[in-house]
């Protein structure tokens, strides 16, 4: 999905319009705005000169390694009340409530990463027979519990 510079400045007005609490609308945007400004910056700074294209950031690095871990560690550490409300450590210090809750968050996204990192070859190795294996032992597992739970 691509967004014009006009489509990006309508869908982070959107965002920020007092009294929206529309969670799906909340999500669309967060992505698009959050950390935009960090980016753009960066991506400024670093084409100013070939002295600087020649470089780059171990910190974006780093924190895209884990982006998909932080994706989906938000749901569960971040955000409470199914995303109606957020995890509050320290009632009364809503800045120190927010690094302390940072913290933990980017902590749990790396070590989740690490253990991804361990368990995929085992989850979906090299070879096709034993992938086939492993289809069939999910399957043999995840259907008996779908059908005693109504899913099928």
């Amino acid at each position: 999905m691509q967004l014009d510079p006009q489509g990006w400045y309508t869908c982070s007005m959107g965002c920020l319009e007092a009294g929206s609490t529309r969670p799906t609308h909340q999500l669309a945007c967060n992505s698009f705005s959050f950390f935009l400004p960090q980016i753009v910056s960066y991506i400024i700074l670093r084409n100013i000169s070939g002295v600087l294209r020649t470089r780059h950031s171990s910190f974006f690095a780093w924190f895209g390694h884990i982006s998909l871990e932080m994706f989906i560690c938000q749901y569960h550490v971040w955000l409470a009340a199914d995303t109606h409300g957020v995890l509050v450590l320290l009632p009364g210090y809503p800045v120190l409530n927010v690094i302390i809750t940072t913290f933990i968050f980017v902590c749990i996204s790396h070590e989740v990463h690490r253990i991804t990192r361990v368990l995929i070859p085992y989850a979906v190795p090299l070879d096709w027979k034993l992938v086939l294996r492993n289809i069939l032992l999910f399957l043999a597992v995840l259907v008996p519990i779908g059908i005693h739970d109504g899913m099928f």
